[in-house]
């Protein structure tokens, strides 16, 4: 029994309980965790616009996300673009994942990727716009394709740069995945 004053409890749930209005909103994406080893796993690579700094050497594959200057791949500070860095894979295989990362810092916007059996000619599967100052991860998944070599490419960059000048491109690491 309600004593004098008391609301009932279901006009006090809706005062109490309704939604918030105008807040961001939120989207998350599942991607299937991929299968198999990581076929980029301390391969070799070359990049359009190497790094003279020594910034990152064996960076793009070591295995590590850590963005520091011993892990993390940097192109050169030519202010050209499109950059890009290829990695071989020493054999072909048949893919369908490829995942990679930029670090808090420097100003890479977008990543291209694109595959290719022969080195010479390259298709693209898929292209992501990181955020300015976020370190993210991103997952390319695409119909398995025979390829040897995967090439990230970079188009494009924040205007503002973020601890180094905005024309070195940074990827904390490329992993490589199979597909059946």
């Amino acid at each position: 029994m309600a004593g004098a004053g008391a609301r009932p409890l279901r006009a006090g749930w809706r005062a109490g309980r309704e939604p918030a209005q105008g807040g961001p909103k939120i989207t998350i994406s599942l991607v299937t965790a991929p299968e198999g080893p990581n076929l980029a796993l301390r391969k070799k690579y070359d990049c359009s616009d190497p790094n003279k700094y020594n910034w990152g050497l064996g960076g793009l594959t070591n295995g590590s996300w850590t963005a520091d200057a011993q892990n993390c791949f940097a192109t050169n500070d030519a202010p050209t673009l499109p950059k890009h860095v290829t990695i071989d894979l020493e054999q072909p295989a048949r893919i369908g994942t490829v995942l990679a990362g930029v670090p808090p810092f420097g100003s890479t916007k977008a990543i291209t990727v694109a595959v290719s059996l022969d080195g010479k000619e390259f298709k693209e599967v898929g292209s992501h716009e990181f955020s300015l100052r976020k370190a993210e991860r991103w997952t390319w998944s695409f119909a398995p394709v025979e390829a040897r070599y995967v090439r990230l490419i970079y188009p494009d960059r924040h205007e503002q740069g973020v601890d180094y000048p905005n024309t070195f491109a940074f990827t904390t690491e490329v992993e490589v995945y199979g597909a059946k």
